[in-house]
C-alpha cells in the first residue's frame, strides 16, 4: 500500500464549521449546525456571512480548534513511515494565509512533508495531486473525484458523524473498492492495519504479552 497520505484540513483535522456557525447564530438568533446548514432557510442566513472568513484582517482560525486526537493521529502515521501532505482549499487569500499560520502553529513549521493550498476556483482539483496517494477528506465531491480517477484509497471522514453528508454522492460511492466512509481517526488507523502498540498518544495500547504454557512438574515414568 502507498505510504503517501493527503490530508484535508478544514473539517478533517480541525473543527472549521461550528465556530463560524456559532458566530452566525449569535448574530441571527438561529440554531444552525453542520448537520442542518443545508436547509433552505439556513442557507439564506449563512450567505451574507462568508465575509467573516474571507475579509482581509479577519482571522477565523483564531477560534478553530483541532479535533481531539488529531495530532496523535498524524504522529502515528509519521511514526509508521507515512509521508503526510496537507491538501486544502481556500476561498480567499486571507483564508489561505490565516490557515497556513494555524497549521504551522499547531503542528510545527516543518511537520508536514508538503502543504498544498488549492484555490476553490482552480480548474485543477485535488485528484490531480492524489494520483499516487491516499486521500482523507470530509468532502464527498473530493473523494468521488479521487476514487473515480485513481486506484488508491479515498477515505471520507466525518468526525463523530457531526457533518452533513450528501446522500446522492454517498450512494454513488458505496460499493467502490477503493472507498471508505469512516467517522474517527482511530477507524482510519484500523483500516491501515497499524497495530495498537505502534500508535501514539491516545491511540497507543500495550502489546499483549504471551502467556507461557504451563509445564508439568511430574517426570515421566
Amino acid at each position: 500500500m502507498t505510504k503517501e497520505v493527503f490530508l484535508d484540513y478544514d473539517g478533517t483535522l480541525v473543527d472549521f464549521e461550528q465556530p463560524w456557525l456559532d458566530k452566525i447564530n449569535n448574530k441571527e438568533g438561529s440554531n444552525i449546525t453542520p448537520l442542518n446548514k443545508n436547509e433552505p432557510a439556513h442557507k439564506e442566513l449563512i450567505k451574507p456571512h462568508y465575509g467573516m472568513i474571507n475579509k482581509e484582517g479577519n482571522n477565523h482560525y483564531d477560534d478553530v480548534p483541532l479535533f481531539d486526537g488529531a495530532i496523535d493521529f498524524t504522529d502515528t502515521l509519521k511514526a509508521n513511515g507515512y509521508i503526510l501532505k496537507i491538501l486544502t482549499s481556500y476561498m480567499s487569500k486571507n483564508q489561505m494565509n490565516t490557515k497556513d499560520v494555524h497549521i504551522k502553529e499547531n503542528f510545527g513549521e516543518d511537520y508536514f512533508d508538503e502543504i498544498i493550498h488549492l484555490s476553490s476556483w482552480s480548474k485543477t482539483k485535488k485528484d490531480f495531486y492524489t494520483k499516487n496517494g491516499i486521500i482523507v477528506d470530509d468532502g464527498t465531491k473530493n473523494i468521488m473525484k479521487h476514487v473515480d480517477s485513481n486506484d488508491t484509497l479515498g477515505i471520507l471522514l466525518n468526525v463523530n458523524d457531526m457533518h452533513y453528508m450528501d446522500e446522492e454522492h454517498l450512494n454513488e460511492l458505496k460499493g467502490k473498492s477503493n472507498f471508505l466512509h469512516l467517522n474517527s481517526f482511530e477507524s482510519i488507523l484500523d483500516s491501515l492495519n497499524i497495530p495498537k502498540h505502534k500508535r501514539v498518544g491516545i491511540f497507543f495500547q500495550e502489546k499483549p504479552t504471551k502467556k507461557k504454557k504451563a509445564t508439568s512438574s511430574n517426570s515421566p515414568s
